[in-house]
């Protein structure tokens, strides 16, 4: 068997996967979408966090201030969290649509 290098990869633990995929078009592609998608989903995560954080700062959910303690900053992630979560598989979708490639 032929040893193939592939780029940033040691050739030996990736020997067999590369001779057995060797031609098959977008082998290579696989770590470009890896890095496309986290740095999409972390984006879309920062950007709902930073809104999350104001929207609980504002004093839109006060019913959480009830809780007191740690329970006020655990429904304090949470909140923060969910729209940081939904923003992200949000953006995440619209970067794919939008992609022209």
């Amino acid at each position: 068997m032929t040893k193939v290098k592939i780029s940033g990869f040691p050739a030996e633990p990736f020997s067999r996967v590369a001779v057995v995929m060797q031609g098959v078009e977008g082998f290579c592609a696989m770590p470009r979408l890896i890095r496309f998608i986290i740095v999409r989903m972390a984006i879309g995560f920062l950007i709902g966090s930073v809104v999350g954080s104001i929207v609980w700062t504002t004093g839109f959910a006060e019913s959480a201030g009830s809780l007191g303690g740690v329970g006020g900053y655990v429904a304090q992630g949470l909140f923060i969290f969910a729209f940081g979560d939904t923003i992200a598989l949000g953006y995440l979708g619209t970067a794919l649509m939008m992609e022209s490639d």
